[in-house]
């Protein structure tokens, strides 16, 4: 019997014709679609913030604001994206890249 791999994020052990690979990471069918929508809603947000600065990529500050708000604060990609939406069409703030997402 062939060994049985372990889903990175529920544990479950998973077949091999059932498991899916992302990031060299092994999960199970359910874990990898979850990580795929948010990775797509990551992809968005980085999108979007792009759009605001005019950037081909975000730079370093962009990048550990985001990290830190959604480790610490348990912000979500979605949720981040609608504010700075708001700060900037609805409000016609304009973002300057010296402080980054930090009115968020």
């Amino acid at each position: 019997m062939a060994r049985l791999s372990t889903c990175k994020t529920c544990g479950i052990k998973i077949e091999s014709n059932q498991k899916k690979t992302f990031s060299n990471k092994t999960y199970c069918l359910h874990c990898y679609e979850e990580k795929m929508k948010e990775r797509a809603k990551y992809d968005n947000l980085l999108n979007y913030i792009g759009e605001v600065f005019h950037l081909d990529i975000p730079n370093g500050l962009i990048m550990k604001q985001i990290r830190e708000y959604v480790d610490k604060y348990k912000y979500t990609y979605t949720g981040i994206q609608y504010c700075l939406w708001y700060m900037t069409s609805v409000e016609n703030k304009t973002m300057d890249i010296k402080y980054g997402i930090a009115l968020v």
